[in-house]
């Protein structure tokens, strides 16, 4: 059983391993041609992995430590309740993750391309944006020519200072 749980635990730990530093270069592959990225900072998806790493570990650091200190064994469901709910929080924080990795917008001087998860790209022309609101330097919401909100930019978004050129040269 401790074998099974340890080679349970090294797989899973390169599973994630794997979606931390594999997912910066897929999102760099998707940029089209001729176009810039503006997304998130990745430290921030880095930061929900870490903290469903951490949760993971834990728990089963602690529950390795209880079921080898002698634990009664009708505590051992208990203690495997909370296992299967560590997995579960980890798995939440890698969705979570990836769904944060997959909100970007593509942008140049004539189109602006917005990705969100679960949703079609939509694809806007510059001149449709009919009302900026906001200050650069921190946050910028655009909206589309029937007065809807397209866009909300912050100041910690990747390439923001580039995005905020276009935005005054369009």
């Amino acid at each position: 059983m401790n074998k099974f749980l340890m080679k349970l635990m090294l797989l899973i730990i390169a599973g994630i391993i794997y979606l931390i530093t594999g997912r910066n270069r897929r999102q760099k592959e998707k940029i089209p041609d001729g176009m810039d990225i503006l997304c998130d900072p990745p430290e921030q998806r880095y930061l929900v992995y870490a903290m469903g790493i951490f949760v993971f570990l834990g728990v089963m650091l602690i529950s390795v430590l209880y079921i080898r200190a002698g634990a009664p064994k009708e505590a051992r469901m208990m203690w495997g309740l909370c296992v299967v709910m560590a997995v579960g929080i980890l798995a939440v924080t890698i969705f979570s993750g990836n769904m944060m990795a997959k909100m970007c917008v593509y942008f140049n001087s004539e189109l602006l391309y917005i990705e969100r998860p679960f949703h079609e790209t939509r694809v806007f022309k510059w001149y449709e944006i009919q009302k900026i609101e906001g200050k650069y330097g921190s946050t910028i919401h655009l909206y589309h020519l029937d007065g809807t909100k397209i866009l909300t930019v912050y100041a910690k978004m990747v390439n923001y200072k580039h995005f905020c050129e276009v935005l005054q040269n369009r």
